[in-house]
């Protein structure tokens, strides 16, 4: 971790309304030929979680990708102490603010998943993969995201913490 003096912002990795759009028709479409790439038009309930209207969605994802680019552009220096925690609670926000406003029909945890990974793309990071197939890793996960609507994002920075730890060891074995 420590060959990188600062973070290399990816000016080529696009963060908006349409590229999620666009992201989600791609790999969806084809399965939801009448919802792929478009943003719902109907009021959904997660779990317990009710997000906002679906008349909201627009806004809600603008609000939401203007203020993930003010934060990448606020990470700290590569070498700084702080640049991990600062990067696992800018992932965090963003897994859990995605899945908060729940753009999409369809599919949106997949495309939170893939959304940290453009992010860490963004800045020359590798991408993770969180554990959420087994019976055990999607309860723990299902939990943070629960606390997380509650407030606490701390079950859900270790969750991506190890993983992305988990990443640069592979990383470093391979090199």
């Amino acid at each position: 971790m420590g060959q990188h003096t600062s973070v290399k912002k990816n000016k080529k990795m696009y963060l908006s309304s349409n590229y999620i759009k666009k992201i989600h028709k791609t790999g969806f479409a084809w399965i939801f030929p009448g919802f792929g790439g478009k943003y719902r038009k109907i009021d959904v309930q997660v779990s317990q979680h009710i997000p906002p209207k679906h008349y909201r969605v627009e806004e809600e994802m603008k609000k939401f990708f203007d203020d993930l680019k003010v934060r990448i552009k606020n990470l700290p220096v590569f070498d700084e102490k702080i640049f991990v925690e600062k990067l696992i609670e800018t992932l965090s926000w963003c897994h859990h603010k995605f899945l908060w406003i729940h753009p999409f029909k369809d599919y949106n945890g997949r495309l939170a998943r893939l959304l940290n990974n453009i992010v860490l793309l963004k800045v020359d990071l590798p991408p993770i993969e969180l554990k959420v197939e087994t019976m055990s890793g999607r309860k723990k996960y299902i939990q943070a995201l629960q606390d997380a609507d509650n407030g606490n994002l701390k079950k859900l920075e270790k969750i991506i913490k190890t993983a992305f730890i988990e990443s640069l060891n592979e990383v470093d074995s391979n090199i």
